[in-house]
């Protein structure tokens, strides 16, 4: 009700106006949805089968779903259980697949090492070769003491004392 000095409106004409505000609307959009309910979703008048077209509806169905069944159970037989021919592969098959498989990746990985031989260890010099008398003379040399008897103040100094 309004204080300002417009129209007071009775307790009547105040649900007339929400029962005119809320509820025919919501009769107007219940409506306009069963209207197009009906144009977009056409439905058929129901018929009622006899007893015999019920049964034989229902024999059909299934016969139709036992036949799609049995065509895709045969279907996948077939795929999955299909009989390989055995073949036999002849030398140069045999000899090219190897080649493939093994010769091709081994010579990759050769020149891979090479490469990283060369980069990260690099060749030792070269120097002369010894002959068999002279390592053995110069192992002779190196293992004898150059001095053969020692005082006693020369081992308490090696041994510290």
């Amino acid at each position: 009700m309004s204080t300002n000095g417009g129209k007071k409106l009775t307790p009547e004409q105040v649900e007339s106006m929400g029962d005119r505000l809320y509820v025919q609307s919501m009769e107007m959009k219940k409506k306009k949805l069963e209207a197009l309910d009906t144009k977009y979703y056409k439905t058929e008048e129901t018929r009622k089968l006899s007893k015999a077209e019920a049964e034989e509806s229902a024999m059909r169905q299934v016969n139709q779903e036992m036949e799609m069944r049995k065509k895709r159970r045969e279907q996948l037989e077939k795929k999955v259980h299909k009989e390989e021919e055995i073949r036999t592969f002849s030398q140069e098959e045999i000899d090219e697949s190897v080649r493939r498989m093994y010769n091709e990746p081994m010579d990759i990985k050769k020149k891979k090492l090479e490469v990283l031989q060369k980069r990260y260890a690099p060749e030792p010099e070269k120097g002369k070769k010894l002959g068999k008398n002279q390592q053995s003379e110069m192992a002779n040399r190196l293992c004898q003491p150059k001095k053969q008897v020692y005082t006693d103040d020369e081992i308490n100094k090696v041994y510290g004392f």
